[in-house]
């Protein structure tokens, strides 16, 4: 049977079938369309994360390593403590006395710089901590949305 010989009612139903199908397709281009922009974004949004959490290591072992060379001043701080106490035994005059001191009162000054930077930089450090963890609980959500959409 030829298309023209079918009753106008058949061709008008089959017409809006094929419109309904075809806004259908119009949906699914609109979803499609948008859907690789927002994985583009997320991709870019987790690659930006994952910058931020390797800054945030780098910066953690940063302190780590200030901390270290404060308590290694301090152990030095400590020896010439020690050192100065066991010349002051054997002064043999006043000025020897007031340098040896003076010496002693600036390594106890310098232990308790020391001391207080390390207590900052503590602090910093556990800042950078709860950062860093935040950071990596914001990365695995973003994953996980990316790797949906990509589905």
């Amino acid at each position: 049977m030829a298309q023209n010989d079918l009753p106008i009612a058949d061709r008008l139903k089959q017409l809006y079938k094929l419109q309904l199908i075809d806004s259908q397709i119009d949906e699914i281009e609109i979803l499609k369309g948008e859907l690789p922009m927002e994985v583009n974004d997320l991709e870019d949004e987790v690659a930006g994360l994952q910058t931020r959490t390797g800054k945030l290591d780098q910066q953690i072992k940063d302190i780590e390593a200030e901390i270290s060379k404060h308590k290694a001043n301090i152990k030095d701080s400590e020896a010439l403590i020690e050192k100065y106490d066991k010349q002051m035994t054997n002064v043999k005059n006043n000025r020897e006395y007031e340098a040896l001191s003076k010496e002693l009162e600036m390594q106890k000054l310098e232990i308790q710089l020391s001391e207080k930077k390390m207590r900052e930089m503590e602090g910093q450090k556990e800042a950078k901590v709860e950062t860093l963890k935040a950071t990596q609980e914001r990365v695995n959500g973003k994953q996980a949305d990316l790797k949906i959409k990509k589905g």
